[in-house]
């Protein structure tokens, strides 16, 4: 029964969680925990761990509801 258990444990596939900004972000502006959220969804490019972005400015616009790359940040 363990191995049974064991083998669709394995199987379910992993979420994918990314960094999204819940407000547009101006540039210039330092990006606070209320900015961003983690959503479940695999999105190309974008941040999966809010404390990488916490405290940054943001180098570019950075519009609600659109990914939180590294790039964006400085």
């Amino acid at each position: 029964m363990w191995r049974v258990l064991m083998i669709l444990a394995l199987a379910t596939p992993a979420a994918a969680e990314s960094l999204v900004a819940t407000r547009t972000i101006r540039a210039k502006t330092m990006i606070a925990p209320e900015d961003v959220t983690l959503v479940s969804a695999d999105l190309p490019g974008a941040l999966r761990d809010p404390s990488l972005a916490v405290g940054q400015e943001a180098r570019v616009a950075i519009y609600a509801g659109k990914p939180v790359r590294p790039g964006d940040l400085g």
